[in-house]
């Protein structure tokens, strides 16, 4: 180092240590420490307890059970879950369907039947339509012991394992 150049170079050094004194820290420096750590993702939520309308509409079908000789159905909370998807599946696309009703219960691990209802108010005016049709009434006295019941915006879905 040339004496002549020793007071260009401590001025150097010196604003160096100035700028890097002043200038604003870097997301990692530990003295840019945020005391309030990010929120973790949301957890999601649990399925909820039935709704009493859904309770009720198991309720008329094991009574229609109960009537005609038939155990009472238990609610398993798989096919509860996935009765209540259709139905709001159905009310999206406005249109009555058994699509994907293998999956559904593939996605519970049973074999059973599916009932689907549109346009009825109340569980009890859907069993008795269901009553009313062949089909829908084997399906309600079929050899089973749980069921899965969804109903969204007047579409009613039961699945009878």
């Amino acid at each position: 180092m040339n004496p002549e150049n020793f007071d260009f170079w401590l001025m150097v050094v010196g604003v160096g240590v100035l700028v890097s004194w002043f200038w604003p820290k870097s997301d990692t420096d530990p003295d840019d420490f945020d005391p309030d750590p990010p929120e973790p993702p949301p957890v999601p939520p649990k399925p909820e307890p039935p709704t009493p309308t859904l309770h009720a509409l198991t309720v008329e079908i094991n009574a229609f059970r109960q009537q005609n000789n038939r155990p009472a159905l238990q609610e398993s909370p798989c096919l509860m879950d996935q009765a209540q998807k259709h139905a709001e599946s159905m009310r999206r696309r406005r249109r009555m369907s058994h699509d994907g009703f293998y999956l559904r219960l593939q996605n519970c691990g049973v074999s059973g039947a599916e009932n689907v209802a549109m346009g009825t108010d109340g569980p009890e005016r859907i069993v008795r339509m269901w009553a009313n049709s062949s089909g829908h009434r084997k399906n309600m006295l079929r050899t089973a012991t749980t069921i899965g019941v969804g109903i969204s915006g007047g579409y009613s879905c039961a699945i009878i394992s």
